[in-house]
């Protein structure tokens, strides 16, 4: 009984959610409406389009169109796994993409830009 409390003790200090364990992947239910998570999608494409063009590589430019679906895992920080709706500027052709955004405190890094399996 004394650990459960000093772990909820713990979780509160720390800032994390009650019932949100470091490490624990949990479901964000309402990805399609949740700013925070349609902002992390916007910046995740734009940061991939950003990077292909520095490297000179020859891959479309993609549009955000919107996150589908989202989960976050409480790290050193938060880690935001995104599946994002693209549409390929010139054929208007529409790609889905599963994106992991690690946001601590104000800093963004994108970790991972992958078409959807």
């Amino acid at each position: 009984m004394r650990w459960a409390l000093l772990l909820v003790l713990a979780c509160v200090l720390c800032g994390i959610p009650y019932g949100e364990l470091v490490g624990e992947k949990t479901v964000i239910a309402d990805a399609k409406t949740n700013q925070e998570v349609q902002d992390l999608g916007r910046f995740a494409v734009d940061e991939r389009n950003r990077k292909l063009k520095e490297s000179g590589a020859m891959r479309p430019v993609v549009a955000f169109v919107t996150v589908l679906e989202a989960q976050k895992q409480v790290v050193s920080g938060t880690k935001y796994y995104l599946k994002i709706s693209t549409n390929q500027n010139e054929a208007r052709e529409s790609v889905i993409y599963d994106s992991v955004v690690v946001v601590k405190g104000s800093s963004k890094e994108l970790q991972i830009f992958t078409v959807s399996q």
